[in-house]
C-alpha cells in the first residue's frame, strides 16, 4: 500500500475549523495551552483567540486507510515530516520534490 502523497503547492484541499469548548474540549484546551506556553498569551486571550479563529486543516487521504488532516501551519513548518496517523509511514514527497534518484 502506497504512502499518502504530500500535496503540491496550489493543489491543497483545505477546510476551516472552529474549535468549541463544548464540542471539542480536548482540542480546544490543547490549543489554548499551546498558545499560553508558546506565545505568551494569557489564558483568557488564548481562549478568546481559539473561540474566534478558524484553523486551516489540509486534507490528505491514505488509500484503504482513510482521510486525515494536518493543521496548515504545521504543514508549512514540518512539510517534510508528515506521517500517516494510520501506519506511521512518512508521506511521499516525490510529487513535491521531483522524482527521487
Amino acid at each position: 500500500m502506497a504512502a499518502p502523497k504530500i500535496n503540491k503547492g496550489g493543489s491543497e484541499e483545505i477546510i476551516e475549523v472552529f474549535l468549541s469548548e463544548t464540542k471539542h474540549p480536548k482540542a480546544f484546551n490543547a490549543k489554548v495551552k499551546e498558545l499560553v506556553e508558546e506565545s505568551g498569551m494569557t489564558e483568557e486571550e488564548a481562549k478568546d483567540f481559539v473561540r474566534t479563529t478558524p484553523f486551516s486543516i489540509e486534507l490528505y487521504y491514505h488509500v484503504n486507510q482513510g482521510l486525515f488532516g494536518v493543521e496548515s501551519e504545521a504543514v508549512e513548518v514540518y512539510g517534510n515530516e508528515i506521517y500517516s496517523p494510520y501506519t506511521g509511514e512518512e508521506c511521499d514527497r516525490t510529487e513535491v520534490d521531483g522524482e527521487l534518484e
